[in-house]
């Protein structure tokens, strides 16, 4: 028996879809006209409820096993999770870097990890230095 193959829809579908995507935006010029940059971490509707159950969240790179983790904080000191766009089912952070170019080769999609010490939810991030 036959079956057709439908055209997909355009965009990713939600079975490919990765927890988190880190990306660096444009934001801006600075006061001398130079192009300024943040770094953007983007979470899907599950993954920031596993992130934070606060809305915030504070980051912890642990250098010696390349792990970003999502630690739950408090206004004080963390980020606020914002609606990404038109839809709220996507939130994101975005934060400031002092060297944009280390962040470069971090720049993908991951999926959440659970730190069975702590509980908390970490990315395996590629073996380079942020800075």
């Amino acid at each position: 028996m036959r079956q057709r193959i439908a055209k997909n829809q355009v965009g990713r579908s939600g079975c490919n879809r990765k927890e988190v995507a880190l990306r660096i935006n444009k934001s801006g010029l600075s006061a001398d006209g130079e192009q300024r940059y943040v770094i953007a971490v983007r979470f899907t509707e599950d993954s920031q409820k596993k992130a934070s159950s606060s809305g915030y969240i504070a980051l912890e790179l642990d250098d010696d096993t390349n792990r970003l983790y999502f630690v739950t904080a408090k206004q004080a000191d963390g980020y606020k999770l914002t609606a990404s766009g038109k839809s709220s089912k996507f939130k994101s952070i975005t934060f400031s870097a002092n060297n944009v170019e280390s962040w470069r080769p971090l720049v993908g999609d991951y999926d959440m990890k659970k730190d069975i010490a702590d509980g908390t939810y970490y990315i395996d991030l590629p073996a380079c230095p942020v800075v």
